[in-house]
């Protein structure tokens, strides 16, 4: 709603204002959500919702989880797949637990495609999600 009228979104409010989305609890001093969305997906949802202004995007596609970390510079948003289920876990960084944290530092991948997907968002780029499926398709 807040983007509809030109207000900064973040994170969380993208999330608790889709249909996308599906409320879970708390874990870790961050709201869990399920995603209806495969994790790239949900993560250029995330990105465009705040317009790319992302701090560092951090991917593991190794893992069976698929990890992808999105900062900003107040949010963070841990999106996962467990048995074929998307989480989304997000919430201010302020709020984050020490655990959730040190989780997380392992993830030390810098996603560029994804990066770059942003960057393309925050310069209004309007080409951005054609790029990315180039980028992907090479």
């Amino acid at each position: 709603m807040a983007d509809e009228v030109g207000f900064p979104y973040t994170m969380e409010e993208r999330v608790k204002d889709s249909y996308y989305y599906e409320p879970q609890g708390t874990k870790d001093g961050l709201m869990v959500y399920t995603s209806k969305q495969d994790p790239n997906a949900t993560a250029i949802d995330l990105i465009d919702a705040v317009y790319g202004k992302v701090y560092t995007i951090k991917q593991d596609t190794k893992s069976p989880e698929q990890w992808i970390v999105i900062y900003t510079t107040k949010d963070v948003s841990v999106i996962s797949v467990v048995n074929g289920t998307t989480y989304v876990e997000v919430g201010e960084l302020k709020n984050l637990s020490d655990s959730e944290n040190t989780r997380i530092a392992t993830i030390r991948n810098d996603s560029e495609v994804l990066l770059r997907y942003a960057y393309m968002v925050e310069l209004k780029n309007k080409q951005g999600r054609k790029t990315l499926s180039n980028i992907i398709k090479d």
